[in-house]
């Protein structure tokens, strides 16, 4: 069981890096996201011991769970439509884009959790595979000048690009309450995760520079775009974004598992999932201004949603 437990906790810090944790570091501290990235795993350790001591038991926690999981399915809907409608599907309905995605969701977040759970084992393999070959293809665009110096942006930034790091890897975590997963397990799975998040940091910035990584939403899309195998095989990008999408994969799966857990009524279950993902694509993703303003501020709406159910579950506890 721990293998499973491993691979959900690798695959639930994932989500949120993809349009969102990446371009945040790179525009806030340049070269420096790499010292970020280290900071960040440090503080969300804590932020993982924090929800081990949480206690969900009561009835009241309930709304602010809601609120936190329908918060992280706007934020999947929203990555997953931008991504998906910037790069392939540039002229298909932002609806239609999702609509597949949703459907095999719900019938995955329909199985009991230990089929997830292996589900994500087997993924696992995928993802590092296709994580390793990306990594070895670009080996001829990376240069270490690129990266160097660090430390010359300001404290401030570091730490604040370092907070933002914790609590994008660390806030999705909260969706693994409730099941049988030690500290020890849990921790390696998020410290595993960190560890390829760094390491794609470092590698965006070897690839791109930090100047020319400020400038893409999607900055890890762009280096795969450089990508050649064999020096003839050209335009692989598309199938190596099957990594991300296998994370949005398991991050919505696990929301739609977890709200369906609370609502447990399917005449409020389906509903109001079908609902918020309607009102997400046709009030967010339409206008440009709200995605903006989401990619700027979700650092801190999940600090503040966070911080309401950890002071409260430690106060129960």
């Amino acid at each position: 069981m721990n293998k499973e437990n491993f691979s959900l906790a690798y695959f639930i810090t994932r989500p949120l890096f993809l349009g969102l944790a990446f371009s945040l570091l790179f525009n806030q501290s340049g070269s420096d996201a790499i010292i970020s990235c280290l900071l960040g795993t440090l503080l969300g350790i804590f932020f993982i011991h924090l929800i081990h001591k949480m206690k969900f038991s009561k009835d009241n926690f309930k709304i602010i769970q809601l609120i936190i999981y329908f918060y992280f399915l706007v934020l999947a809907v929203m990555v997953l439509e931008t991504f998906i409608g910037s790069f392939f599907l540039t002229t298909t309905p932002k609806i239609i884009i999702i609509a597949p995605s949703l459907i095999l969701c719900f019938y995955a977040a329909a199985k009991k959790m230990i089929t997830i759970k292996r589900t994500t084992f087997l993924l696992l393999f995928l993802s590092i595979g296709i994580f390793s070959l990306a990594a070895i293809s670009l080996g001829n665009f990376f240069t270490i000048d690129n990266i160097a110096p660090l430390f010359i942006h300001k404290t401030s930034s570091i730490f604040k690009s370092a907070f933002i790091f914790a609590i994008l890897s660390a806030s999705p975590h909260l969706l693994l309450k409730g099941e049988n997963i030690n500290f020890s397990c849990h921790l390696k799975g998020y410290l595993f995760s960190c560890l390829i998040h760094t390491l794609v940091c470092i590698v965006i910035l070897g690839a791109l520079t930090p100047n020319v990584a400020k400038i893409y939403s999607f900055p890890e899309y762009m280096v795969l775009k450089r990508i050649k195998i064999f020096k003839f095989i050209e335009n692989i990008e598309n199938i190596l974004t099957a990594i991300w999408y296998i994370d949005i994969f398991v991050f919505i799966t696990m929301i739609l598992k977890r709200i369906q857990e609370i609502l447990k009524s399917k005449v409020l279950y389906y509903p109001s999932v079908i609902l918020t993902v309607i009102l997400t694509t046709y009030l967010i993703v339409d206008h440009y201004s709200r995605i903006i303003f989401l990619y700027h501020y979700t650092p801190y709406i999940l600090l503040i949603l966070f911080g309401i159910i950890s002071i409260s579950a430690l106060k129960k506890s």
